[in-house]
C-alpha cells in the first residue's frame, strides 16, 4: 500500500513539472492574397468564333447535342487569344437538364501562313457549388465578367 501512494504521488509531480505555459507562438499568418485582374479588354466575338466556342465546350461534355448556350463574354488578354466565360445548358447521365452552368476557357488565334486557327480550350465548367465558384472566381480575375 505505501509503494502505490508513493507511485501515484510520484506520477502526480510528474505530471505537474510537464505542465508549464508554452512560449509565445512565433507563428504569424500569411496575409490573405486577393488575385490581381488580369489587364484585359473586353471585345465583341464573330460569329465563327461563336461556333468555336461552342464546339469547344461540346466536347466536354455527356451529351453534347443537347447544349443550349446563354450569353457568352470575351476579355482580349494578348493579340492572339481572349479569356470567354458563358453559360451552357445540357443533359447530364440521367438524361435531364441541368440548368445553366458558367463555362471558362482560353480563345486562341493561331497563325499559319495566310490562315488563322482558331481553338477554344475549355478550362473549367460548374457543376458543384465549388467548380461554379471557381469558375466564376476566374471568369472575374481575368476581367470577363
Amino acid at each position: 500500500m505505501k509503494f502505490r501512494t508513493i507511485s501515484a504521488l510520484a506520477f502526480c509531480g510528474a505530471m505537474f513539472v510537464g505542465c508549464q505555459t508554452p512560449p509565445p507562438s512565433t507563428y504569424s499568418p500569411q496575409p490573405t492574397v486577393q488575385p490581381t485582374v488580369k489587364q484585359t479588354v473586353k471585345r465583341q466575338l464573330t460569329a465563327e468564333e461563336v461556333a468555336v466556342i461552342q464546339k469547344g465546350v461540346r466536347e466536354r461534355l455527356k451529351d453534347p447535342d443537347s447544349a443550349r448556350f446563354g450569353a457568352m463574354a470575351a476579355a482580349q488578354e494578348g493579340d492572339d487569344h481572349s479569356w470567354v466565360c458563358g453559360t451552357v445548358n445540357a443533359k447530364n447521365s440521367f438524361g435531364g437538364y441541368t440548368g445553366d452552368e458558367p463555362f471558362m476557357g482560353m480563345l486562341t488565334h493561331l497563325k499559319a501562313g495566310d490562315k488563322v486557327l482558331r481553338v477554344f480550350a475549355v478550362s473549367g465548367i460548374g457543376g458543384t457549388d465549388s467548380e461554379t465558384y471557381a469558375v466564376m472566381a476566374t471568369c472575374k480575375q481575368y476581367g470577363v465578367l
